[in-house]
Formats: structure tokens, sequence, C-alpha cells
């Protein structure tokens, strides 16, 4: 190989490294924010959480009405 192959080789390496470098630096700048949003979500769900334990959250309905079903007569 000669000198030029290699510095042009050398050159390349050192731009890819850079632009790898550019783009870390930007997901490792995102952390503490994402870790931040994780937080604030992590306390909106733990104060939300109803504070008697026997309760279904998920269970909406009220309780059920005594219903009686009647024939019809054709």
């Amino acid at each position: 190989m000669s000198f030029l192959i290699i510095f042009l080789l050398v050159i390349a390496i050192l731009i890819v490294l850079a632009l790898a470098f550019v783009v870390l630096k930007f997901v490792f700048a995102l952390i503490p924010l994402a870790l931040l949003v994780a937080l604030v979500i992590w306390l909106i769900y733990y104060f939300n959480k109803p504070n008697n334990k026997n309760k279904h959250t998920k269970n909406k309905r009220g309780k059920p009405k005594n219903v009686s079903v009647k024939d019809m007569d054709e």
C-alpha cells in the first residue's frame, strides 16, 4: 500500500469516529432527560394509587341491582 492510501484510510476512520462521537454524545445527553421523565411517570402512578388496598380500581361498575327475570307470554 502506498502512503496516500494509508493516509486516506486514516482520514476516513477519523471522520467516522468523529461522527460516531457526535451521535453518541447526543444519546448520552438524553439519558438524564429519560431518567427524569421516568421519575415523573412513576410519581404520577405512585400518587394516583388508591389508599384502600381492598378496592379493585379496574372495576368501575356500581353494585349489582336486584333484577328478576320475567317470562313473557305469547
